[in-house]
């Protein structure tokens, strides 16, 4: 982080094609509201928070984050860095529960791990 992926650039924090998010409940992605439907994530990393960017392309090239697709973002959450610790080789993406209608999902590579609150919301 920070050299193969420059900070304060999107990231498309994937690879080949977009991260894809699904619900079928409105859903609170940290700040953002989400209806039912189709979205994609990316990422804008920094050394001590990401700004992880909800969009309403789903079915989009991964590779370009350009002012186009920009146009069609939904909204932005801001979330701290930690460090997980032990390096991790492999992009990973995942939800952990959180307990009731709460989860968070995770993102970790290398040195770098943010957490996104996630709950349903109606």
């Amino acid at each position: 982080m920070g050299q193969l992926v420059p900070f304060g650039q999107p990231w498309r924090t994937g690879a080949n094609e977009a991260t894809v998010l699904r619900t079928d409940r409105p859903l609170a992605l940290g700040e953002v509201r989400l209806e039912p439907g189709w979205y994609s994530l990316y990422t804008v990393p920094g050394e001590d928070e990401w700004a992880v960017v909800v969009n309403g392309l789903a079915d989009r090239d991964g590779m370009v984050v350009d002012e186009w697709v920009r146009t069609h973002d939904v909204g932005r959450t801001s979330v701290p860095v930690a460090d997980p610790g032990q390096p991790v080789e492999s992009l990973t993406i995942r939800f952990e529960p959180e307990g009731g209608a709460a989860a968070a999902l995770v993102i970790e590579w290398e040195r770098s791990r943010v957490r996104v609150p996630v709950r349903v919301v109606g």
